[in-house]
């Protein structure tokens, strides 16, 4: 067995090795463009490792799409490593191309702008969203994909150390210099933020200099432009129900402590016994396998590719636990339960969060089956909105949101005001 000194120097030896290989990449991209100039009114999108056709990247390119000429830009590209993802997309008359293929590198190397909204690493087990190796000297964007609480990335449990921390405030001071060893410098992205408070939780955990984030609003809670099929069946088998419910766990590193929501007959026979359907769609980071049978229950099970922001105008409440949808529900001004049985485990592991969560969310949290059985009671009787409650969501909605909706054109504007970018 390897003694931990080895495995240490195992990490550090592959991580150098990444960084040579990136560096490698950002110079090849350099050489590329003297002869493959880069064109603004050129945009490539991509989302969730290249696999969904979803959330913040999904919502602005559409929206971008199907204004070109009125925005001035040339052609608007979607990346994607789902062969039958780009040939829907083409039939519904969008620009869409492979990971990988020719074309794909050639409109990474010719594009200006570069759009995600969640990885631009090739080191995790999430992929990139875009084929970043190829957006060095492009103005690249990324739109994130959810305002939370969970403390990912730099701020995490895990992350947490003295020595990183000291490292980590040395690569914001060089991001240039740092940048050469990160796929085209994605480090240095222009990061939307959804307020002031938000950006001040992104900072902690993104490596980038503070001058980086923005504020604006998300796409994905404006409304969206074009349905795809399956989307558009969802919803027509959402209408049959007398309400509805849907329940998006976050990714769990560790499931010894977690308890499916549907576990709990009471829960089960209360659903049943009002013609409410539940809707389920698992987290795409989720390493957690274990699946409640669901017996006689009107129960709506999506893929993990599925766009659940394209479902939040027809269903009624939302149950999560400590994924951005708490937040999501609460903007859209939903009847929300944070459903958190394993709390404390969680609050311990090796993500944890950036804040007090279980003051800061006391009125919405549920941390057993009487709990969670008396908070869906109140939203089918529409009693949810206690006092308590409505103080919460309107502290959210202003902390969080900017008490600001969505809107596209608004959203285009900061982005290219931020970026510098003229059309």
């Amino acid at each position: 067995m390897k003694n931990d000194n080895s495995k240490v120097n195992e990490s550090r030896a592959s991580r150098t090795m990444q960084q040579l290989k990136c560096f490698g990449w950002n110079l090849q991209t350099m050489a590329i463009n003297i002869f493959i100039h880069r064109d603004k009114r050129v945009v490539v999108a991509g989302a969730w490792g290249g696999a969904k056709f979803a959330d913040n990247s999904r919502f602005l390119f559409q929206f971008l799409s199907d204004n070109k000429k009125r925005l001035r830009l040339k052609k608007v590209i979607w990346i994607s490593k789902n062969t039958e993802l780009v040939d829907l997309l083409r039939k519904m008359g969008y620009e869409a191309y492979l990971m990988g293929s020719k074309e794909s590198r050639y409109y990474h190397l010719k594009a200006g702008i570069h759009i995600i909204c969640n990885s631009f690493d090739y080191n995790t087990t999430m992929k990139p969203d875009i084929e970043t190796r190829y957006s060095w000297g492009a103005k690249k964007i990324n739109l994130w994909h959810g305002v939370g609480f969970k403390a990912v990335g730099a701020a995490s449990n895990s992350s947490r150390n003295p020595q990183r921390e000291k490292r980590d405030k040395w690569k914001r001071s060089h991001g240039g210099i740092f940048g050469l060893t990160i796929p085209g410098a994605w480090n240095e992205a222009y990061f939307l933020c959804t307020s002031k408070r938000d950006a001040e939780i992104h900072y902690k955990t993104v490596l980038s200099p503070a001058d980086k984030f923005f504020v604006s609003a998300y796409p994905r809670n404006c409304e969206c432009l074009k349905l795809l099929p399956e989307e558009a069946r969802v919803i027509e088998k959402i209408k049959q129900y007398s309400g509805c419910i849907i329940y998006l766990p976050t990714f769990r590193d560790d499931e010894s402590e977690y308890v499916h929501p549907l576990a709990y007959d009471s829960v089960r026979k209360l659903l049943k016994d009002n013609n409410w359907a539940w809707i389920e769609k698992p987290h795409s980071a989720d390493v957690n396998t274990k699946k409640f049978e669901h017996k006689d229950l009107n129960v709506i099970e999506l893929p993990s590719d599925f766009d659940i922001n394209v479902l939040y105008p027809h269903v009624n409440a939302v149950v999560s636990d400590y994924s951005s949808a708490v937040f999501d529900g609460i903007y859209h001004n939903l009847p929300t339960i944070m459903f958190t049985p394993d709390l404390d485990n969680f609050k311990n592991g090796s993500v944890g969060f950036i804040f007090d969560v279980e003051t800061y969310c006391s009125s919405i949290i549920s941390m057993n089956d009487s709990q969670f059985l008396s908070a869906i009671q109140e939203i089918i009787s529409n009693s949810y909105f206690t006092e308590e409650r409505k103080k919460l969501f309107a502290r959210v909605q202003k902390e969080f949101f900017n008490n600001r909706k969505s809107d596209y054109q608004e959203i285009w504007r900061d982005i290219t005001s931020k970026a510098g970018i003229n059309l």
